[in-house]
């Protein structure tokens, strides 16, 4: 009897709680939950200015099979039921899937597209990249590239009236040397550099003073960086992903 009693007692206490005092206890320390907010969308929009943006490209590549081929005695069993056709395209697409991964395809795409200098604007913050944007663009062979045992490092320092101090960096060694004008060549002991102003550049065009920016009217910063071709190419294959649109059936795998 008296454990009923108390049991009711409790639960006559739990529906009496005060909702709006509840209420008031937390609504007292209101300002430390607007400021979790306002930090919350402050390292949002940190985060958003300072990371690089990833873009997720893809491609659909339309493979013929002109030719059927495959081991006759694999097939014997399958001619009959017209069935031989889809073996030997599944293993031509596999053959040319590997074909499309292999480092020499993509070291041949990196070397036509010259993906293995970039550049990086240093007067951003954070240093910006600037694919096909800098105003100055260097030339290395991709032979002399292949050579390198480290990556150059090639800091320009461009002026508004066209001259351009560069300095270059490989490993422990360092050149350095002036251009009054451009283009000009600088040959090193671990290759030649060529450097040239991009067509759009203000310097090489006759654009009006009102077409110009305040950037190209300062001394601009540009840091080029040259690596192996082959080293860009191991990187894009490590992040390329190829795969048929449909697979093969299950059975087929046993064959």
């Amino acid at each position: 009897m008296k454990e009923t009693n108390f049991n009711e007692a409790q639960e006559s206490k739990e529906e009496n709680i005060d909702v709006k005092e509840l209420l008031f206890k937390y609504l007292i320390h209101w300002p430390w939950f607007v400021g979790a907010v306002v930090a919350c969308l402050i390292a949002a929009w940190v985060y958003l200015y300072v990371s690089t943006p990833v873009y997720n490209i893809s491609a659909t590549v339309l493979i013929k099979d002109d030719k059927k081929g495959g081991s006759a005695g694999m097939l014997s069993g399958l001619e009959s039921l017209g069935l031989d056709g889809m073996v030997s395209s599944s293993q031509n697409i596999d053959n040319e899937i590997e074909v499309l991964r292999s480092k020499t395809i993509v070291k041949e795409v990196v070397e036509d597209l010259g993906l293995y200098i970039s550049y990086t604007d240093k007067d951003e913050f954070p240093s910006r990249n600037m694919y096909k944007t800098s105003p100055v663009q260097v030339s290395l062979t991709p032979q002399e590239a292949d050579l390198l045992e480290k990556p150059m490092t090639v800091e320009m320092t461009l002026q508004p009236q066209g001259s351009i101090d560069v300095n270059v960096k490989i490993g422990d060694d360092e050149y350095q040397k002036h251009f009054g004008k451009l283009p000009a060549v600088f040959p090193t002991d671990k290759g030649t550099l060529a450097f040239f102003l991009t067509p759009d550049s203000v310097l090489s065009s006759k654009r009006t003073s009102e077409e110009t920016t305040d950037s190209e009217k300062t001394t601009r910063n540009i840091t080029a960086t040259i690596n192996t071709p082959l080293a860009v190419a191991k990187a894009y294959c490590k992040n390329m992903t190829i795969e048929p649109t449909s697979k093969p059936l299950p059975w087929l795998s046993y064959l």
